[in-house]
C-alpha cells in the first residue's frame, strides 16, 4: 500500500525498527496528516522526523531548523498519490540539518 512505501522508506532512511512507526501511526491525527498527503493533490509536502529517543512525528511543511532526523516527500506535480505511481510522483529522500540549503537544492532538482 501507500502507506507502507512511506513506512519502509522511513524505517529504513531513520534506521528504525517497526515499533516506532507502528505506534506513530496508531495516533490518528499523524494517520489523517499522511492521508491527506496522499489523498489531496494540493498537499505536497511530507516531512516525517524522529527525536532522539526515536519517536516518530509529522508534518505538512519543511520546518525551519532541524535537530533531528527526518524524511521527505515531495510531489513533483499537484496530484493525488497512487499505489502505482507513487515512486515516480514523489521525490524524497533525507533532511540534513541545515533544510532550508537542502530545501533550495531539492526546488532546483524539481524544476529540472
Amino acid at each position: 500500500s501507500r502507506f507502507d512505501f512511506l513506512q519502509d522508506y522511513t524505517l529504513k532512511t531513520l534506521k528504525l525498527k517497526l515499533d516506532k512507526w507502528s505506534k506513530f501511526i496508531s495516533a490518528e491525527e499523524n494517520r489523517i496528516l499522511i492521508q491527506e498527503f496522499l489523498d489531496k493533490a494540493e498537499n505536497t509536502n511530507l516531512v516525517i522526523s524522529a527525536n532522539s529517543a526515536g519517536a516518530l512525528s509529522v508534518a505538512p511543511e519543511f520546518p525551519t531548523s532541524l535537530k533531528n532526523k527526518a524524511v521527505y516527500f515531495v510531489k513533483k506535480d499537484k496530484a493525488t498519490v497512487t499505489k502505482d505511481g507513487i515512486k515516480t510522483l514523489l521525490s524524497y529522500g533525507d533532511l540534513s540539518y541545515a533544510p532550508l540549503d537542502q530545501l533550495s537544492a531539492l526546488v532546483d532538482d524539481v524544476r529540472t
